[in-house]
């Protein structure tokens, strides 16, 4: 089974999350079934508003250093452009958080849940 790789992009907000996501994630989504590097693609936004700024995580499942290499240029782009403030590889395939149990990042449905998300963007945006 592949490692599921989380990465965060930190924005300005709200806003900026969702131009994060049509400018990168539903293209990057609709074009992981060509992909060799990883398997699947998921994504959360995860920010807390405009006080804190706004982070959109993305979850890959596939080897992280392929992933990262495969991408990374890409997501430097896209910071340079003012998509993102800043990328970190923020966790493998268990995370603890504030001394609770290990969980798995990026359930099952997580996967087809997102590729809905963005074929209703595209119908409705």
């Amino acid at each position: 089974m592949n490692e599921i790789t989380m990465i965060a992009f930190k924005t300005d907000g709200p806003e900026a999350d969702k131009q994060f996501i049509e400018e990168y994630v539903l293209d990057l989504v609709e074009r992981t079934s060509e992909m060799d590097e990883w398997e699947r693609v998921g994504y959360a936004r995860s920010g807390q508003g405009p006080i804190d700024g706004g982070q959109v995580s993305v979850f890959f499942e596939g080897d992280p250093k392929t992933v990262i290499s495969a991408e990374a240029d890409r997501w430097d782009e896209l910071i340079s452009a003012g998509f993102a403030d800043e990328w970190t590889h923020e966790r493998g395939p268990e995370s603890r958080r504030n001394g609770s149990s290990p969980r798995r990042a990026g359930c099952p449905i997580t996967y087809p849940t997102n590729r809905s998300r963005g074929e209703i963007v595209a119908t409705y945006a």
